[in-house]
């Protein structure tokens, strides 16, 4: 139209930087991000068998790692790194037990916020790693554009990550979602999903130990040949993360699921693949342009890079 020309405006990348931090149960990973979610450096670390008395110092040194590879990059990051956002597998504010391999009792009873802020002296937050992960998919996957989606996050345990009305929702206590700790038998005898249908109950399946440095190398190289252990669990898991999917659309009614996992992509494609001839035809709209069920992210680091979305998002 006429009058003077319109000025485009743009996010400067520089303009602000934060930290994305994964706890797992057996390894920890740190990245920096930009203001646009740029990666720009990243390391990982094990962690210890013994808990968190001597975990947090592993997590805090590699922090510290990742903060002064940002330093030597940005010559900005120091005064413009807005926090720490942190993921780790849920529930929160659960009793367990501290044997229990399916809950990280000793973590979450642990004052892991406080031991963090005063470690790194930045303001820190906290979600379970579905959540987080469904933030990567909404910045940079394919959630992107979405105003309701369902992440069925496929880690050592099993969660969801929901994205309605436009928003991440965490529930009251920051457990929606928490879809592994559903029991697969009305009466409750049966095992939770997550027992049957997760990367943990896959190396129950095949004899190997999770802290294994090689992992994920090796499920790739046996999900590729088609290893008839990895297929018989699929076999499973495909008939009980189909009930999972079934349960996601009743009740949520979204655009689109999405299975993300920190597995490797030959496991997961084989495992969409499995599970798509089982799913019932409630969702089957006539007017669907997206796919009601798809693969998602495959990156062991979707996780940190979601959880490193949360800081930025809250300054």
């Amino acid at each position: 139209g006429r009058g003077q020309p319109s000025t485009p405006y743009g996010l400067v990348p520089e303009g602000a930087f934060a930290i994305g931090l994964q706890i797992d149960r057996h390894i920890t990973r740190a990245l920096a991000v930009d203001l646009m979610g740029n990666i720009l450096t990243r390391a990982e670390a094990n962690l210890p068998p013994d808990g968190p008395l001597s975990g947090v110092k592993v997590i805090l040194d590699l922090v510290e790692t990742v903060r002064r590879d940002l330093a030597k990059r940005a010559s900005q990051s120091e005064r413009r790194l807005v926090g720490l956002g942190a993921a780790m597998p849920g529930p929160f504010g659960v009793e367990g037990s501290a044997d229990d391999p399916w809950m990280m009792a000793a973590w979450q009873t642990f004052a892991l916020l406080e031991m963090l802020a005063a470690g790194t002296g930045l303001e820190v937050g906290l979600q379970n790693d579905a959540a987080a992960c469904a933030t990567a998919e909404r910045m940079v996957g394919a959630a992107h554009g979405l105003d309701h989606a369902v992440c069925l996050y496929l880690g050592y345990g099993i969660g969801a990550g929901l994205i309605l009305g436009g928003e991440l929702y965490s529930g009251a206590n920051g457990n929606a979602g928490e879809i592994g700790m559903a029991l697969l038998s009305p009466g409750g005898r049966a095992a939770p999903l997550e027992h049957r249908a997760s990367l943990a109950s896959l190396y129950q399946h095949l004899g190997i130990n999770p802290a294994d440095p090689d992992l994920y190398s090796v499920i790739d190289d046996l999900a590729a040949s088609s290893d008839a252990r990895v297929s018989s669990w699929i076999e499973e898991a495909a008939m009980d993360l189909r009930w999972s999917v079934h349960l996601i659309e009743t009740i949520f009614d979204p655009q689109t699921v999405i299975l993300c996992c920190g597995a490797p992509e030959a496991l997961a494609r084989r495992l969409v693949a499995a599970m798509d001839p089982l799913l019932p035809s409630i969702s089957n709209r006539p007017d669907r342009v997206i796919p009601r069920f798809q693969l998602g992210m495959t990156d062991p680091w979707a996780v940190a890079l979601g959880a490193a979305a949360e800081p930025i998002s809250r300054a």
